[in-house]
């Protein structure tokens, strides 16, 4: 189905009905949009058909919601609600009692305020939602009973408030296939092994990570869930991720011990995961992550953000890989000779001390794919060097609190495909060398977007 859903997705883009908003590193289409004409017509014929309905109180009157005459909303299926921080409880209930309880779709974005009177509502009214979306901030933590009313509930997400623990009840949603959640509690309910259409599962606090070996081991929806994030290898063993024979995507936190929890008597191979990150849980937890990357030969995605005994060696890496992130290596030695031996590698950032050294070269030929490239919080690096035919195809240069670096390299000036650089909070002499009469101005004249970003500062303490 999904695939179907993509191939149609496809379909609208070449005849001009959906704009793409951003591709993927794989050129999949990753958001999307629509001209403000054609939303207008959509919004006009959705409402006419009762398939979707919206409701705006951003720019509502001075006068109180109750007083405004509105119609009852009878067969509607889908409601979004648009709020803001004049909106009250009192607007939303308000609002929603004039829907029918045949409601399957209801989002709720952009607000700050307390939402516990109105779940409660939408939870004891709508007893047919299959899609529940709550995109609130600074939401009460604790959720109403009620909630596991919804039996019917497909998705449900609250990515921008922390529960501080799972209910039980979420068990009753066993039609569900998207959880989307911030969690502070460590297990997960027994109720939960249930579900039997689990698909996605998010657990966003990356920092703590959710114990779920024991649900893993005994959930019903074992060989359907394609995605695993925020779980902590402290609570798993290695039968617990080999059991997941359809797992696409991979975000674990991990400590010291993960040492020992990969090196079990049995082989570690994901043999679908074309996403992975790693997390380290503690700023002076030191990994050596070569037996991972060597049990994902599919991947085309990795972020890796933890101090690590070794950089792998280009055969040790996926030879698909197309995306790599790097955060806190607090690597001694130039990673560039390996990673630009990458032979699909097209987006590369290395930020936050991944190197501590204090230059850096991108040798003859190297980086042949590579279309972006990020330099971030590497305050060390003095110099950087692009030797010829290097980064042949750059489309995309970002440098940023990099305050060691002196200058751009001369290589640049070669690459015709680079259009756009960003250069953020670099040391003002930086920027000068760059503008029109400055001494590295010949290097980047061709590029046809140069954006400065807070870069007004001297930072004379960084910049040697």
């Amino acid at each position: 189905m999904e695939d179907l859903a993509y191939d149609c997705l496809s379909e609208l883009v070449e005849r001009s009905m959906i704009q793409v908003k951003d591709m993927s590193s794989t050129r999949r289409i990753k958001s999307f949009c629509i001209h403000d004409l054609m939303r207008d017509l959509c919004v006009s014929k959705a409402r006419d058909e009762n398939f979707l309905h919206f409701m705006d109180l951003r720019n509502k009157v001075e006068e109180p919601i109750e007083s405004v005459s509105i119609v009852p909303i009878t067969n509607v299926r889908r409601v979004a609600i648009y709020c803001d921080r004049k909106s009250t409880d009192n607007d939303i209930v308000h609002m929603v009692r004039n829907i029918d309880g045949s409601l399957r779709y209801l989002s709720v974005h952009e607000r700050r305020i307390a939402f516990e009177g109105v779940f409660r509502h939408v939870c004891n009214r709508f007893l047919m939602l299959r899609v529940l979306i709550i995109d609130i901030s600074d939401l009460c933590t604790r959720l109403p009973k009620e909630i596991g009313n919804l039996i019917h509930l497909r998705l449900f997400s609250m990515p921008k408030s922390l529960i501080k623990m799972i209910p039980s009840y979420f068990g009753n949603w066993r039609c569900l296939q998207t959880l989307r959640v911030c969690t502070e509690y460590d297990k997960i309910p027994n109720s939960m092994c249930k579900l039997e259409q689990l698909r996605h599962l998010y657990f966003l606090n990356h920092m703590t990570g959710v114990g779920i070996g024991e649900f893993l081991r005994s959930t019903k929806s074992r060989n359907l869930l394609q995605t695993l994030i925020g779980v902590h290898s402290k609570y798993l063993v290695l039968s617990d991720l080999l059991q997941l024979e359809n797992l696409k995507k991979l975000v674990i936190v991990v400590d010291e011990n993960f040492y020992s929890f990969l090196h079990n008597p049995q082989t570690l191979t994901f043999t679908r995961l074309l996403s992975l990150r790693v997390i380290a849980d503690g700023n002076d937890v030191k990994i050596d992550i070569v037996p991972l990357i060597l049990s994902c030969p599919q991947i085309y995605k990795l972020t890796l953000d933890s101090l690590v005994v070794r950089l792998p060696q280009v055969n040790q890496f996926s030879p698909n890989l197309i995306k790599l992130r790097l955060f806190n290596l607090r690597l001694e030695d130039d990673p560039m000779p390996t990673l630009e031996k990458l032979p699909k590698l097209r987006v590369l950032v290395i930020g936050s001390d991944s190197f501590m050294g204090d230059e850096m070269v991108c040798s003859r030929g190297g980086f042949n794919r590579l279309e972006s490239l990020e330099l971030n919080n590497l305050y060390r690096l003095k110099e950087w060097k692009v030797e010829e035919s290097a980064l042949s195809r750059l489309g995309y240069l970002r440098i940023e609190k990099c305050r060691g670096l002196r200058r751009v390299p001369d290589g640049l000036r070669n690459i015709s495909t680079l259009h756009g650089m960003l250069i953020g909070k670099m040391p003002k002499k930086f920027k000068e060398r760059m503008e029109e009469g400055g001494e590295d101005f010949y290097k980047v004249n061709h590029v046809t977007s140069r954006v400065f970003i807070y870069c007004d500062t001297d930072y004379a303490s960084d910049y040697r």
